[in-house]
């Protein structure tokens, strides 16, 4: 489940949505899919005052959030990559090394 917005501090589920490949330029987002992080803060993006969660996903306008992986890893992510339980991912996951450690 997603929610309308995130604040720094709060814990998430993070599932990477977007190109799922090695030759990606956010490839290292997708091997730290399925990963707990921390929100950082709010970053700017199109999303509007008063908007919901729904009205930014259609009209293509999500936040944004800075976020902390338990590696150190920080990177932007949308909202919808934010879920509050991970029985919500839909996505296959990450490749690793054999050992369970993301690439």
């Amino acid at each position: 489940m997603n929610k309308e917005s995130w604040q720094a501090g709060e814990q998430a589920w993070f599932e990477y949505h977007c190109f799922e490949s090695e030759y990606s330029r956010d490839a290292k987002l997708w091997y730290h899919s399925h990963q707990r992080v921390v929100v950082v803060r709010e970053e700017p993006s199109d999303a509007w005052p008063g908007s919901t969660f729904a009205e930014r996903g259609e009209e293509g306008q999500p936040k944004c959030y800075r976020i902390l992986f338990t590696d150190g890893f920080q990177y932007s992510a949308f909202e919808d990559e934010l879920i509050t339980t991970k029985a919500d991912f839909y996505c296959d996951d990450p490749p690793t090394d054999g050992l369970g450690v993301p690439l």
